[in-house]
């Protein structure tokens, strides 16, 4: 379980509380905005159908986006 600090919905950068930082592609901005993302409680997986993508996992809302690791 992770806690993201930030999510810039201009540049789609999302900064987890580990300090990862994360981009989410443009089709899936629309799927996010609604987050709390400073209270939702997120699980990055590995994307298997997509590789050298992610999938970060939105437990309160069951719901999914996709993400590309951009960095520490």
């Amino acid at each position: 379980m992770i806690v993201v600090r930030g999510f810039d919905p201009r540049t789609r950068h999302i900064i987890l509380y580990d300090q990862s930082n994360w981009v989410v592609p443009p089709y899936d901005v629309p799927r996010c905005r609604d987050w709390e993302w400073d209270r939702d409680r997120v699980y990055v997986y590995d994307d298997y159908d997509h590789p050298g993508w992610y999938v970060l996992f939105n437990s309160r809302l069951g719901r999914s986006v996709h993400v590309e690791f951009f960095g520490m």
